[in-house]
C-alpha cells in the first residue's frame, strides 16, 4: 500500500480538532450553540457532544472525498480539514 502524505496530515489535523475540544470541555457550557440566526444562537448541543461534532463531520467528509475520483480530491481533503478546524475554534470561542 502506498503511504499518502496527505490522508496522514488530515488524520492528523482530525486528532488536533479532537484534542482541542478536550482541552476545551471544562471551559464549554452544558449547551453549546452552533448554528445563529441573525445574532442570536438558536440551535444548541451538548458539550459532551460537542466534542465530537466536528472530528465526526471531518472524518466521514475525509472518508468520502479520499474515495472520490476526482483529481483535486488531495486539495479537498485539506481544505475541509482546515475549515473544520478553524469553526471549531470560532465556536470554542464565541461559547466560552
Amino acid at each position: 500500500m502506498k503511504k499518502d502524505p496527505v490522508l496522514y496530515m488530515c488524520a492528523g489535523i482530525i486528532v488536533i480538532t479532537l484534542l482541542i475540544n478536550i482541552f476545551a470541555y471544562s471551559y464549554l457550557p452544558s449547551q453549546v450553540g452552533v448554528h445563529t440566526s441573525g445574532g442570536q444562537i438558536d440551535d444548541y448541543v451538548s458539550k459532551f457532544s460537542f466534542i465530537f461534532l466536528l472530528p465526526g463531520l471531518q472524518a466521514i467528509g475525509s472518508i468520502l472525498a479520499y474515495f472520490s475520483k476526482k483529481r483535486t480530491k488531495n486539495i479537498a481533503l485539506i481544505l475541509l480539514n482546515v475549515i473544520c478546524l478553524g469553526l471549531d475554534v470560532f465556536l470554542i470561542f464565541y461559547n466560552t
